[in-house]
């Protein structure tokens, strides 16, 4: 049968799909990216405000008033929405991120060892299972408090269900061995597991750090004595946002400047 979707558009659209019986979820799209979860009948998905796109009919929808110090702190709204499947049949609910960004699953189950998983602030945006988003402070090293571009309070997720994180542009999720270090981009760190040991180091002599655009400090990820996850975003928001701001218009001339036609 012939498709009724036609046009040079047709290559940017997808069909919908659902994910298979053997999964919970499935992310489509390749950017802006749809999270569709399958809830089983008395089953529910935890999100922030806003990200609905789709959804069964059987699933109803109840917000709450966290008033929870520890999500303010990491970066979240205070209120959060529950969609929960009150049919007696499986039903689809599809999420997008408030943002232009991609849709990270991560199993808090199998972190390497690690009991949580440190966050950029407002990261967090949906979570199935059992996953509690809080705050863990960082005000021990002031150097790197201060420079390691993440600021003094990150956001916390602990729990053994699977949290789905908004990040931007490229998602790379790197397995560090024990010991093991490198060394990104400090707004590029998106998430990484409570055992890793997070420090910074300078770019180098004062005319790299001046001169050659990756501002004074670099941060560093190291695996310490178990080693853990890390996962890096190659454009993160701030960086997005400053690329598209467009240029200030040049000054309007002053009245003295301007001289009147013949």
């Amino acid at each position: 049968q012939r498709s009724a979707l036609r046009g040079p558009g047709l290559a940017t659209m997808q069909s919908y799909a659902l994910p298979d019986a053997a999964n919970a979820y499935s992310v489509m799209g390749g950017d802006c990216q749809i999270l569709n979860i399958r809830l089983t009948p008395g089953s529910s998905v935890k999100c922030e405000p806003g990200v609905l796109m789709h959804m069964d009919p059987k699933i109803n929808p109840k917000t709450s008033f966290a008033c929870s110090c520890g999500r303010l702190c990491g970066g979240e709204d205070q209120f959060q929405t529950k969609f929960t499947n009150d049919g007696k049949e499986d039903a689809i609910i599809g999420l997008t991120p408030n943002r232009p960004a991609k849709v990270v699953p991560v199993d808090l189950s199998n972190l390497q060892g690690a009991k949580g998983l440190r966050c950029k602030q407002g990261a967090w945006m949906a979570s199935l299972g059992d996953v509690k988003v809080s705050y863990e402070t960082d005000f021990c090293n002031c150097a790197r408090c201060c420079c390691g571009g993440q600021g003094p309070i990150q956001q916390y997720l602990t729990g053994t269900g699977t949290a789905f994180l908004e990040g931007h542009g490229t998602i790379m999720m790197r397995v560090l061995a024990a010991g093991e270090k490198i060394v990104v981009d400090q707004t590029s760190v998106l998430a990484w597991a409570e055992n890793i040991k997070f420090g910074i180091r300078t770019v180098g002599g004062c005319c790299a750090m001046c001169c050659s655009g990756e501002g004074f400090f670099n941060a560093t990820l190291n695996g310490g004595n178990h080693g853990g996850i890390v996962i890096l975003e190659s454009m993160p928001f701030e960086k997005y946002q400053a690329a598209i701001v467009p240029p200030k218009p040049p000054p309007a001339p002053k009245p003295e400047d301007q001289h009147p036609t013949a």
